[in-house]
């Protein structure tokens, strides 16, 4: 891979257009994932797109002269003896990258994998019934310890000022910040779209609705539909991307959305079975 074809390729890998002279601005453009009219789910995907170029592009011939040190007359030149040996009578062939041409961008199947991997393969045989078995076993016996232990490790986890009198008006700061459960939608529930059991993408759980608010707007910004549910049972407020009927494709949006914010987590709700 030629030089200026790595120059490319790592812009383009860093989310930043690039502006090549004669060809266009190449950028990566995240699409979301979609519910169409029938009420299936699109996955998401990254698409490499030509267009113009924006405030945000950054120029290739200063690119060149930055990675090498050059002045701008030897950039220039480099450029040139780039562009004879990367254009083809299919378009301008960028190593690493794909195609660019009048139709569009033909994009390099090894850089659509790094944008758009796929969700690794379960393993038929893996046995969950002994996991369960553990974790029941687990739980028994931590139940156990606890109820045996606890009037000796109250005190330690309320701690010597956790008075009566404090615990009480905790109690209601907490029932006034928390939602009223008749006002939300349960994960899960039946709803206009017909949603119901499936794997929500949680990029957030908030106590307080103004910081979920404040969630679903940074969401929006970064070009992400996402909205506030909550669990029954549990008065928080759980901030979704999305909801899929598969594993795979709540798999591949948490993989997206992991370059915006961290901590995003998958949770697969079950309701009557």
């Amino acid at each position: 891979m030629g030089t200026i074809d790595k120059i490319i390729l790592n812009l383009l890998a860093a989310r930043k257009s690039v502006d090549i002279p004669g060809v266009g601005t190449l950028k990566i453009v995240a699409h979301p994932a979609r519910k169409g009219a029938d009420g299936t789910m699109t996955a998401p995907h990254n698409e490499l797109v030509c267009g113009t170029a924006d405030k945000k592009s950054v120029g290739l011939m200063a690119a060149i002269a930055e990675t090498g040190g050059v002045g701008k007359p030897q950039a220039e030149q480099l450029f040139e003896e780039w562009m004879t040996t990367a254009k083809t009578d299919d378009g301008v062939r960028i190593e690493g990258v794909g195609v660019v041409s009048a139709q569009g961008v033909v994009i390099d199947p090894a850089l659509d994998t790094r944008l758009n991997p796929v969700a690794p393969e379960r393993n038929a045989r893996f046995n969950w019934k002994w996991v369960w078995i553990i974790l029941l076993v687990v739980f028994v016996i931590g139940a156990w310890w606890t109820y045996t232990y606890w009037d000796n490790i109250k005190p330690r986890l309320l701690g010597s000022c956790c008075t009566s009198e404090a615990v009480a008006t905790q109690a209601q700061d907490t029932t006034a910040q928390s939602p009223s459960l008749a006002e939300l939608e349960p994960i899960g529930a039946q709803s206009p779209e017909g949603a119901q059991n499936g794997y929500h993408v949680i990029v957030g759980v908030f106590d307080v609705r103004a910081n979920a608010d404040r969630m679903i707007s940074y969401m929006a910004e970064e070009g992400y539909t996402s909205t506030y549910k909550f669990i029954p049972g549990r008065a928080r407020f759980y901030v979704t991307a999305g909801r899929f009927d598969n594993e795979e494709d709540a798999i591949r949006l948490k993989h997206q959305i992991d370059e915006v914010i961290p901590d995003v987590w998958i949770y697969a709700y079950r309701i009557g079975k």
